[in-house]
């Protein structure tokens, strides 16, 4: 059996005969502790030192996928009259940091794609914030919210804001494509449980939730914000015969 895993799963096929049967399993996540080691010292100080280890179950057995860290804090702006997008986003500011993603090299076995279906490299990328296009609606294009990824060598400043053409500059960095690479955030599930947990969907996406402290300055305490980070999603060639 051939694992393809496709950033922001892993599907299954089981063949009989000519038949392919897709299998979605489930998601796990679990506590991990941010290391030192592979971070610099101003971007470990501004994450949450707790993560998680996303996985996947596979008859049982755990197969990790990536690791993701969150921001201790993300600054806060008021929310427009027309918000560009209406998932819930809108109070976030436009190039801050979010978090960390840690691309696991024991988890590829092919390969892992971003939102452009650009290969990634295994490693940590840094995650800002960013509204970008999406796609292409009834009346023209579509807004979507996203993380834009940047290689942690090339982004130690977690407390500056960047400007959209600095997170695109550092995005095609990551992607080494056409396009930066980015993740896309959705809409926040109402699970009424704890976070931080992956949601698995029917197609076999998986959506980490989690939660962070939202402010206008460094004197707040901040409120809890809830967030939904699209780490794997489906790969859509793998339901022919």
């Amino acid at each position: 059996m051939r694992n393809q895993i496709k950033l922001g799963l892993a599907l299954f096929t089981i063949g009989a005969s000519a038949t392919m049967a897709w299998v979605v399993q489930p998601y796990l996540t679990e506590p991990i502790t941010v290391s030192s080691a592979h971070l610099a010292k101003p971007v470990e100080s501004a994450l949450d030192p707790t993560g998680v280890l996303v996985s996947h179950d596979v008859n049982g057995k755990k197969e990790p996928i990536c690791e993701v860290f969150w921001a201790r804090m993300v600054p806060e702006v008021p929310i427009p009259e027309h918000p560009p997008t209406t998932n819930g986003y809108a109070r976030v500011r436009q190039g801050a940091l979010v978090g960390v993603i840690h691309l696991l090299p024991e988890a590829i076995e092919d390969y892992f794609e971003d939102f452009e279906n650009q290969e990634l490299k295994p490693g940590y990328y840094t995650m800002r914030y960013a509204v970008r296009q999406a796609g292409i609606g009834e009346h023209g294009p579509r807004l979507g919210d996203f993380v834009i990824l940047s290689p942690i060598a090339l982004d130690a400043s977690p407390t500056r804001l960047l400007t959209i053409d600095e997170m695109v500059r550092l995005g095609m960095a990551a992607s080494r494509g056409e396009q930066p690479a980015r993740i896309q955030l959705v809409k926040v599930d109402d699970l009424g449980s704890s976070l931080p947990e992956v949601v698995t969907d029917q197609d076999g996406g998986g959506t980490l939730h989690f939660e962070l402290k939202l402010a206008r300055s460094k004197a707040e305490p901040g409120e809890n914000f809830k967030m939904a980070l699209l780490v794997v999603r489906p790969k859509p060639d793998l339901g022919g015969s």
